[in-house]
């Protein structure tokens, strides 16, 4: 299996950023795009400029207009604050949760003026959601790198590389626990049309469909649908108490959905 990446998204530091920098030209002041693509899996993010609000102060804007993304980064300076600002967000939320987080506070960590938040972000929130995509892009780069090497069989195989990053990440990077692909209190983060869930079930089913020569119908967005809301379920539940997760509940994800997926996708 072949993945592949399109001009266009803005990849984690760990997916070769350089491509993305030397090919995107970003606008300055209009809405920016995001490509990726997995195999047969593209998804478009639109992104629209907004105006700053609630700067630094703590809260969290509820207001769906807030939480955007002014514009992506063109030159490699600019990238590299870019990051910086993203790195210190999820130290930051590692530290004292998303209702503590100010916009101040990762200013000053990433050693960066007010003014290159403000270029790139209208609030915090839009801090929050952009942190959210880059772990997704991170996930899903993780997910089908070690595919690509392992070359794993059937349900079985997508499903236990899939827990195992998924779990991998919750361990190891920051802030990872507190905003993974969302945060309380922000459904839309990753697309304004769809919650979280329903955004990460249409990027592991383009990807399941390759793997398993299956359709990327109706029915296996039910399927994968399902399956996701289970696994964050279980994966909350073993991370509650145990900051490395209870090994038996990993296990028992697994096994539950193997079980489901192997029933319906068969």
């Amino acid at each position: 299996m072949k993945v592949s990446q399109t001009d266009g998204p803005r990849p984690s530091s760990l997916v070769a950023p350089s491509i993305w920098y030397d090919a995107v030209e970003a606008p300055q002041t209009k809405s920016a795009g995001r490509w990726f693509s997995v195999t047969t899996d593209l998804l478009k993010h639109e992104l629209d400029s907004r105006y700053l609000v609630g700067w630094g102060d703590g809260s969290v804007n509820h207001d769906r207009t807030a939480g955007t993304l002014r514009r992506l980064p063109v030159q490699k300076r600019s990238a590299e604050r870019f990051e910086r600002l993203l790195d210190a967000c999820a130290e930051v939320l590692e530290e004292v949760g998303c209702a503590a987080l100010t916009t101040k506070e990762v200013v000053r960590r990433a050693d960066v003026p007010i003014g290159t938040f403000c270029q790139f972000f209208s609030d915090k929130e839009g801090l929050i959601g952009e942190l959210a995509v880059r772990n997704l892009e991170n996930f899903m780069a993780r997910v089908t790198s070690r595919i690509e090497r392992e070359e794993p069989e059937g349900i079985p195989g997508i499903v236990e590389v899939a827990v195992d990053e998924f779990v991998v990440m919750r361990r190891t990077i920051a802030g990872f626990g507190v905003v993974d692909f969302g945060a309380v209190g922000q459904g839309h983060i990753l697309e304004p049309t769809r919650d979280n869930n329903t955004a990460v079930a249409g990027r592991l089913r383009s990807l399941t469909a390759s793997l398993t020569g299956g359709q990327d119908d109706a029915e296996l967005d039910i399927a994968v649908r399902v399956a996701l809301e289970c696994a964050d379920s279980v994966l909350k539940l073993a991370f509650a108490d145990d900051p490395n997760g209870d090994p038996r509940l990993i296990a028992e994800c697994e096994r539950v959905l193997n079980g489901y997926l192997k029933d319906r996708l068969r």
